[in-house]
This record gives structure tokens, C-alpha cells and sequence, in this order.
């Protein structure tokens, strides 16, 4: 008699290690406003961790990466993966969380630490969201 999944997975630690970027996912979606994505992503017509994250103008789907160490290697099949999925009607982002105490552990005395929660999107959308955000500035400005 063999033992169960989920006992083998919490003997192996496998249990333990899907729990952070789980966390991750829910973490992220709270923050942007998203939704987590069923079985982050694995199910055919739910691509990507996070979805419906966006603006009037905007919406995301996110893909969630993190690390308990010093670096995280992007990978470009992580980039055409989510611009895949994301389609023509939505814009492709992934999430980057490095551990908090990583981020402690290398701070030097009167450097900053850094957030541990990152986004990165490409530069076209970031264009276009810094285009929309002065747009609005200059029509809050003339409205003063």
C-alpha cells in the first residue's frame, strides 16, 4: 500500500515549497486588485496567476515569479509565454518577489532596502501608462 499525495508531498517538503509562491499569487492579486487564476494557470482558458488587474485603460495579466535567493534568472519563455496568453486584450506583466530577508541580509549601513515585490512590463507599456498619467497630470493641473 502506497501512501497518499498529499503525505508524500508534506514528508518531501514539496507541501511547504508550493505554499510561498501560492502566497505570492494571492498576495499579488490582493495588492493589484486581480483575481488568482485556478490552478495558477495550468487550466486551458486561464493562462497566467493573476488576472482582471488593470485601469479604465489597461488590463493585466501577471505572471508570478519569486526567490529565496540573492538573484531570479528572467527567462524569455517566461516573456512569450505571458504576451501569449495576455493576447491583444490584455497587457503582460510579471510579479518578481524576492524574500524580505534576503533583501535585509545585503543592505550595507545607509543604503535603502529595496521592496521586495517588483513588476516588470515591457517598455511599450510602460510608455503608454507614463503617457496616460501625464495626460491626466496636466488636466488636474489646468483644472487648479
Amino acid at each position: 500500500m502506497s501512501l497518499p499525495k498529499f503525505f508524500l508531498d508534506e514528508m518531501s517538503g514539496k507541501a511547504a515549497r508550493d505554499r510561498k509562491p501560492k502566497k505570492h499569487e494571492k498576495s499579488t492579486a490582493k495588492t493589484l486588485g486581480g483575481k488568482v487564476q485556478p490552478a495558477s494557470g495550468a487550466k486551458a482558458g486561464f493562462k497566467g496567476d493573476v488576472r482582471e488587474v488593470g485601469t479604465l485603460f489597461n488590463e493585466f495579466l501577471v505572471e508570478c515569479k519569486r526567490t529565496e535567493k540573492q538573484s531570479i534568472r528572467i527567462e524569455a519563455r517566461w516573456l512569450n509565454k505571458i504576451t501569449t496568453e495576455a493576447g491583444s486584450d490584455q497587457e503582460p506583466a510579471i510579479a518578481i518577489q524576492f524574500d524580505p530577508m534576503v533583501l535585509r541580509s545585503l543592505k550595507r549601513p545607509g543604503e535603502a532596502e529595496a521592496e521586495a515585490d517588483w513588476i516588470a512590463m515591457p517598455r511599450s507599456v510602460f510608455r503608454r501608462l507614463l503617457s496616460i498619467v501625464s495626460l491626466e497630470e496636466e488636466k488636474w493641473v489646468s483644472e487648479i
